[in-house]
């Protein structure tokens, strides 16, 4: 019980608190697992051997394990930065409910050719926080009649999802999508385009629901 306290205390202390009830939720599953493992592998050992040959088995294993984790920890860079950022809203000039969708993200970028190599590296560093946060159908697109022009492309199922990506976003992330934003050249900032999307709704259905979005 005094490790399992132990280790409780430390992932809650370790998690950043904006996902600190998931990672919690994760610590539990695998502690009910784990009990429910070792009873299996122990409960065996002490029928086969006795109880006296398990339960020393068992300390054994624990001091081993306890040394073998000091040399098999985590390694996480100090500057990284794992505060959420919450720092702008979205504005729509079409209403949406939290379940629109699904809602397709679309990014551009103009890119000189010289930089066009380092731009997809980082780009792929951001493909992967995109997706860790419940990004799908990630891609990158190069304009063939104008080389320089780059879009970003992903989507979300519903509305409510794609706010609560940007609400988990770190500020360690932003800097890697930063890094990417940097390579982009010209007088007009990196646009960012919200649409929603009709393909996956019927026809009629799709007329409805333009007609009760865009009133007024």
């Amino acid at each position: 019980m005094i490790c399992i306290t132990t280790f409780n205390i430390a992932v809650q202390l370790s998690a950043p608190s904006w996902i600190a009830g998931r990672v919690l939720a994760t610590w539990q599953a695998g502690m009910s697992g784990g009990v429910a493992l070792g009873s299996i592998i122990w409960g065996g050992l002490g029928n086969i051997y006795g109880v006296r040959i398990g339960l020393i088995v068992a300390a054994i294993v624990l001091v081993a394990a306890t040394i073998a984790v000091r040399k098999m920890r985590l390694k996480v860079p100090e500057q990284i930065n794992q505060d959420s950022d919450n720092s702008d809203n979205i504005e729509t000039a079409v209403p949406l409910s939290g379940l629109s969708g699904p809602i397709i993200i679309e990014v551009e970028y103009n890119i000189a050719r010289s930089d066009i190599a380092e731009f997809y590296q980082a780009m792929q560093e951001v493909r992967t926080l995109r997706s860790r946060k419940g990004a799908l159908k990630w891609e990158l697109s190069q304009n063939l009649e104008e080389p320089e022009y780059w879009k970003e492309h992903y989507r979300f199922p519903t509305w409510y999802d794609y706010l609560r990506y940007r609400a988990l976003a770190t500020q360690a992330e932003l800097q890697v999508q930063s890094a990417a934003e940097h390579f982009h050249q010209g007088p007009v900032p990196v646009k960012h385009r919200h649409l929603l999307n009709y393909k996956a709704r019927s026809h009629d259905k799709n007329l409805h629901l333009i007609s009760n979005l865009n009133r007024g």
